[in-house]
């Protein structure tokens, strides 16, 4: 019965103490990766203000901080399977309401009331939803698309999270805009491109795991 259901789901894990330590070091990643943060830089048009004050180099790039927590999860899901990641994110997420304060700006029960808690409830469909692009086959398409509709769907939520608690408590439409361009935007992107990386280096990397028969 239990290779039947291996065979159906089609990721032949081998369940064992090893495959509980993998578990607990993804869970572990997405705790550190939340506190990991660096600079990415992206190309602008200079404003007329930067002509009068004199270009410079830095009147051609802009800044954002980038915390690489969604590529985290996209990687943990395609190295996991749907069912082991889903018990990482839930660790995760379980950790940091009632025990340490692991999320970006603290832990506790009230962190549901957060305005970025709904990009950590994402994860849960996020790795679903490649895990089913990925079933299909780890070709270059399937892991395009699956880490694509992944990480809009974790944005998406997000944000429409976040304009929840937003109206709830009374923020404006400025707040809610700024919010966008600045939690999204262009992390979009760089989120796409870093996790298409990650997902196309655990191709490679989960048939050499000892919990692994074979990929997908």
């Amino acid at each position: 019965m239990k290779k039947r259901i291996l065979k159906k789901n089609n990721e032949n894990i081998r369940f064992s103490l090893g495959t509980l330590v993998l578990v607990l070091f993804c869970t572990f990643l997405l705790m550190i990766s939340t506190f990991v943060v660096f600079d990415v830089y992206y190309p602008v048009i200079p404003s007329a203000q930067d002509g009068v004050n004199g270009l410079s180099p830095a009147s051609f790039f802009k800044t954002f901080a980038i915390i690489p927590q969604v590529p985290a999860v996209i990687f943990v899901g395609a190295l996991l399977g749907r069912r082991l990641s889903i018990t990482a994110i839930i660790l995760y997420i379980l950790t940091g309401l009632f025990l340490l304060p692991v999320f970006a700006l603290g832990g506790g029960w009230k962190y549901i009331f957060q305005y970025g808690f709904g990009y950590i409830l994402a994860y849960i469909p996020a790795v679903l939803i490649l895990g089913g692009f990925l079933k299909s086959g780890w070709n270059v398409r399937n892991i395009a698309l699956g880490v694509l509709c992944a990480v809009l769907s974790i944005h998406l939520i997000g944000l429409g999270y976040m304009t929840l608690v937003a109206l709830i408590k009374g923020d404006g439409w400025m707040f809610i805009k700024g919010w966008i361009i600045n939690q999204s935007g262009w992390k979009v992107v760089f989120d796409y491109i870093l996790s298409f990386a990650l997902v196309y280096f655990t191709k490679l990397l989960r048939p050499l795991l000892w919990c692994y028969k074979k990929p997908y």
